[in-house]
């Protein structure tokens, strides 16, 4: 019995080493939007879950096991929903394809977002674990940032890698596109934004607590600029903008929530030392175009609105944009070919329809409200800043998803994949012994 709970500990232990390894290869391989290695890691996942699944299942803190059930199959329904939707687009079962090869992609990819989505959640039952994950998101997206960094100056290979670079400041990392490359590193900047600014006032931590949060504080403190720098680097006009609007939605949620506060010179010393190092002049040149590019743009979604009109509830096939797009494309938008929307909500409604945009927005928006309320009625600084870290990066995913396609790239959907599992699971994981945790704790009036 005990030799069989050490192996069980153990196995336990390999799958997540190998989930961490997986996950920190994703945003470097898949960077490039292959299929067939977006394929591969679609089936990693499926396989770490499967073995996963034998194992017992995790220990959960004061919402209880059922609790954390719920929340994980109230996102795992729409999505297993949205996987039926797509097949019977790729097989023509009533709801044809104007191309079922994409459709079938879609498919193999949506099931990896599934396996991983119940993976994530399943591993993460401790703060030891929240920290494994965040700190192998932080990592991989410094790694991208310093090899940005290191080509724009450079213009030579890091590794062997070498990125694209085929247009004034243009600094992608492994990626094929800067936007891609740019959403990574805002996604990641979430972690380091909020650990600066927001001061812990927990009455009950420990010393040791203390400690890891001042040494975890300077680590943060370089961290923020050097994922800034990649970012202004890049010269994507999506992700700075997703930046700032998620960075003034996390001051607002900061400013009301009860028991916060805020130290903001570590925070605007790294913002300013980024734009005054590397960015005024980035900032400038890519701005002064957007008169030029946004014109094509709406041209472009007037396009896809009336395109969306003709078949509004269930669309033309999932991954079928650019299929679609170039049987009904006119004289306006020139020769250019087309094969996404520039807005992931427009093309989602395009290829699946009203039923398809549903089906992905419940799960978002499921995790969203259940982790902003714990963040607003739990008296632990420490849970809220665990959401409010990875509920960043979500944000501004999402407002980049406005004008771009970030959700197109399956390395990105992963990373946005376990900030969701984050947030979720730092509403029902418990915390150190003594500090008051409870997601549904109040505070007394003397504290």
């Amino acid at each position: 019995m005990r030799v069989g709970g050490l192996m069980q500990r153990l196995l336990e232990r390999v799958v997540l080493v190998l989930t961490l390894l997986v996950f920190s290869l994703v945003t470097w391989m898949d960077g490039a939007r292959s299929p067939s290695v977006a394929l591969a890691f679609s089936g990693a996942f499926a396989a770490l879950l499967a073995l996963r699944l034998i194992l017992p299942q995790p220990r959960v803190g004061p919402s209880g096991a059922r609790g954390n059930c719920r929340l994980a199959m109230a996102v795992s329904i729409p999505l297993m929903a949205w996987l039926l939707l797509t097949s019977l687009q790729a097989a023509g079962a009533g709801l044809d394809s104007v191309d079922p090869y994409q459709a079938r992609i879609a498919f193999s990819r949506g099931v990896g977002y599934l396996a991983a989505w119940v993976l994530f959640m399943s591993l993460l039952d401790s703060t030891a674990r929240l920290w494994q994950l965040a700190a192998v998101i932080v990592g991989v997206a410094l790694l991208q940032a310093g090899f940005g960094i290191v080509n724009f100056y450079g213009d030579d290979a890091v590794f062997g890698w070498a990125p694209t670079h085929y247009a004034f400041h243009r600094v992608t990392g492994t990626y094929v596109n800067r936007n891609f490359f740019a959403n990574l590193l805002v996604m990641a900047v979430g972690f380091p934004l909020v650990l600066l600014l927001a001061r812990d006032r927990d009455p009950d931590r420990s010393d040791t607590d203390v400690s890891l949060h001042g040494l975890s504080w300077l680590i943060a403190l370089p961290v923020l600029p050097l994922l800034l720098a990649g970012l202004l680097l890049s010269g994507s006009r999506g992700a700075m903008l997703s930046f700032v609007v998620a960075t003034m939605l996390l001051l607002l949620l900061l400013s009301v929530m009860p028991r916060v506060r805020l130290s903001f010179w570590p925070v605007v010393l790294s913002i300013g030392g980024a734009v005054g190092l590397f960015g005024a002049g980035i900032l400038r040149f890519r701005f002064a175009s957007l008169d030029v590019d946004s014109s094509d743009r709406l041209e472009q979604w007037r396009s896809t609105l009336e395109m969306i009109a003709i078949r509004p509830w269930t669309g033309y096939g999932a991954g079928a944009y650019e299929t679609a797009f170039r049987n009904r494309q006119t004289g306006d938008l020139g020769p250019l070919t087309y094969n996404h929307a520039h807005n992931d909500y427009l093309q989602l409604l395009l290829e699946q329809g009203i039923a398809g945009l549903i089906l992905a927005v419940i799960p978002v928006a499921v995790v969203l409200l259940v982790a902003l309320r714990c963040a607003w009625r739990c008296g632990s600084q420490r849970r809220k800043r665990w959401i409010l870290s990875s509920g960043f990066g979500v944000s501004a995913m999402l407002f980049h998803a406005l004008v771009d396609f970030p959700f197109q790239v399956p390395a990105n959907v992963w990373v946005f994949i376990a900030l969701m599992a984050i947030m979720a699971s730092a509403t029902t994981i418990e915390f150190a012994p003594g500090s008051n945790t409870h997601p549904g704790h109040r505070p007394s009036p003397g504290r």
